[in-house]
């Protein structure tokens, strides 16, 4: 399965999943909107309750067509950028719980009781929903298996009807043509339509809709009279000239793929009441007498009792008997007109019914801004990558600053329970062997992973191949022996400057072989400047001008909590769904002394923190990246560029630092605007 298959794949189970549940309240409230609207019209004619009946189904068939449209943003979905403002997409209003199924260390987000804006309706709403979410799944399969054996029933009784159409029939005779063709005159059928006496069916049936076919039991035609049986015809005429087989169609796949919600029955079911009715006024309007059609009625029901009942799904006829005979022979009122009261209240329940129409494009609406956010924030995880290793400040290239340094970003890892990964330059170790093969083995033995660079972390760009492919193997000397000490290997590879050469034959020989040699690729989706930071608060400290030092770290955090809405939203447009982000670090001095205020932003965002494994187990990992060239960028602005995005211009660094004009050179993507 491809990237775009499981993406799609996934994604359309959950919202077909939410369009199910959501349908449960909008079936609900329209069906409430229709049983006031039902006791309104109860003394209107039977057209009118049927058109009330027939739009109450439309509109419970179109909710759940209008909620997955609004909230199933498709992966190829781009939220267009105008002015520079990201608008916010359906699938951002709504909650994609897979995104938060990766195990991994979890890390709490602390709830804000100051500002808290959350209502106390939001608790039990966030609760459904988590307990909604992982059977999500289960309930489209169930949901599916029901509307397999509803379409296998509505094949039978397709099956039935065609075959009724080919067996047991004879020619009606001359007499019954003509009476057929006066009474399709006298009520306005255009239609050409066939009349047939069937050996099968028990009462009289319309077939068809473009060439429709009548059948009259053979009981009918010797049984009746000829003013009941011309009655009879009147009545099916009327079904041809009300199109209700083909509106019976509609309606039986409505009943198929709605089938969970007892309101669709209930209303299917008036409707076909109704259906009979209009038709029976239309009959007695025809024939001018409803005492003879109603005897006809109670003969064909005598006739219907020798034998077995058979109900054809798709015919367009039997309402409930006794009723119809009611109707018939007792006085009742014309249908008035509409009261202004009854005309008002109507127009109430309808205005009502589009509102809910509207309601089932966004559903999602229902939870307010904070439990949207909360939404956003319980799907979210993060990867924390660290190029190079081991720690070699080039503003002091000291030993013993270099591990003062480690040791303070791993117990900051340790004490917030950071699953991070760092990536050896193996010619920092030939520099000093003894001070930074320490500092790997604590890096090691801290529980945190050791990946693969090149040893003199070159740029692929300008390198030619077989000397980078070298340069990688000559690492791997460096790496390997520290990892066998603890029965572990070598597991993912980092392409130092995020560089993956200068074409794509180059990038797919070198992937290949990566892959040969067990190698995994780390796709960074948050790339960063926080080198530059790093670079300027180091030349600070060898100054010991502290006051420096403090304006770049207060600009260091904000500057990262940027960075992050920033691919946040780009993932939004770009996939439809923020994919667990993988962020690059430099194991530096300003990462070591901010790193508590770095993962405090991230838990306010939301973040819990997960392994690299973790979050590259995401489909949208294997979206194809072919993207070469000189800079390095974000594998997100890779798989952007591969779909024909531009380059999208990253947050500039604020503050103290906006005064450095860095990234320079021509067809840098970096160099700032």
């Amino acid at each position: 399965m491809t990237q775009f298959d499981a993406v799609f794949f996934n994604r359309g189970l959950e919202a077909i999943g939410w369009t199910l549940l959501h349908f449960v309240w909008q079936g609900t409230l329209a069906a409430a909107l229709y049983g006031i609207l039902k006791v309104i019209l109860r003394r209107a004619a039977a057209r009118v309750r049927y058109g009330a009946a027939c739009l109450t189904l439309l509109v419970l068939s179109v909710m759940p067509v209008l909620t997955l449209s609004g909230n199933f943003p498709l992966p190829w979905h781009r939220v267009p950028v105008v002015g520079g403002h990201h608008p916010q997409s359906e699938a951002e209003l709504f909650h994609f719980p897979a995104l938060a199924s990766h195990e991994g260390i979890d890390s709490p987000v602390p709830e804000d009781t100051t500002h808290s804006t959350q209502s106390p309706a939001l608790g039990w709403k966030v609760q459904l929903e988590n307990v909604c979410a992982p059977a999500l799944p289960w309930l489209v399969w169930l949901w599916l298996g029901g509307v397999l054996l509803l379409l296998v029933r509505l094949g039978g009784g397709w099956w039935i009807t065609r075959r009724l159409l080919r067996t047991g029939l004879q020619p009606i005779t001359a007499e019954w043509r003509d009476r057929l063709t006066d009474l399709k005159t006298r009520m306005g059928v255009t239609q050409a339509v066939a009349l047939y006496e069937s050996l099968t069916v028990e009462s009289p049936t319309v077939i068809g809709w473009l060439r429709p076919v009548i059948l009259l039991p053979t009981a009918a035609l010797t049984g009746l009279s000829t003013s009941q049986l011309e009655a009879i015809l009147a009545h099916e005429l009327a079904h041809i000239r009300r199109w209700d087989y083909a509106v019976n169609w509609l309606q039986t796949l409505a009943e198929t793929l709605l089938f969970y919600h007892p309101a669709v029955w209930w209303i299917s079911h008036d409707i076909r009441t109704e259906r009979e009715y209009c038709c029976d006024d239309i009959a007695v309007q025809a024939t001018g007498n409803p005492i003879v059609f109603a005897r006809g009625l109670t003969n064909l029901e005598q006739f219907r009792q020798t034998g077995s009942p058979t109900r054809l799904l798709l015919a367009a006829n039997g309402g409930p008997f006794m009723k119809r005979i009611e109707r018939l022979l007792l006085p009742r009122p014309a249908a008035a007109s509409l009261t202004r009261f009854s005309l008002a209240s109507s127009l109430v329940c309808l205005t009502f019914m589009l509102l809910l129409l509207g309601a089932a494009l966004r559903p999602a609406v229902t939870l307010n801004a904070a439990a949207q956010e909360a939404a956003k924030k319980r799907a979210r995880s993060v990867a924390v990558g660290f190029v190079a290793l081991p720690i070699r400040n080039a503003a002091i290239p000291t030993s013993a600053d270099g591990e003062q340094t480690a040791r303070m970003l791993i117990e900051e890892l340790k004490a917030n329970r950071i699953p991070a990964i760092g990536y050896v330059q193996g010619s920092r170790v030939a520099a000093d062997p003894e001070s930074m093969t320490r500092q790997l083995r604590w890096w090691r033995d801290a529980g945190l992973e050791l990946g693969l660079g090149s040893y003199s972390h070159k740029w692929f760009f300008g390198t030619p191949y077989e000397e980078y492919e070298a340069d990688v193997v000559k690492n791997e000397d460096v790496v390997r022996p520290l990892l066998a000490e603890r029965g572990q290997v070598i597991r993912h590879y980092s392409y130092p400057f995020l560089n993956t050469g200068p074409d794509m034959a180059t990038k797919e020989r070198f992937e290949k072989f990566l892959k040969q040699r067990g190698y995994a690729l780390s796709p960074f989706t948050i790339d960063n400047d926080d080198w530059f930071f790093a670079k300027t608060y180091d030349e600070a400290r060898a100054k010991g001008d502290t006051e420096t030092m403090q304006k770049v770290k207060a600009e260091y955090v904000p500057y990262m909590r940027r960075m992050f809405e920033f691919y946040e939203q780009y993932s939004q447009e770009l996939l439809g769904q923020e994919v667990p982000q993988v962020l690059l670090l430099t194991p530096s001095r300003l990462n070591a002394d901010a790193m508590g205020e770095l993962l405090g932003m991230l838990r306010e965002r939301g973040y819990r923190f997960v392994s690299l494994d973790q979050a590259t187990s995401d489909p949208a990992y294997a979206t194809r990246d072919t993207y070469t060239g000189k800079t390095g960028i974000s594998w997100l602005q890779r798989w952007g560029m591969s779909q024909g995005w531009q380059w999208r211009e990253e947050p500039h660094p604020g503050g103290y630092m906006e005064q450095f004009n860095y990234h320079q050179g021509a067809g840098n993507l970096k160099a700032k605007k």
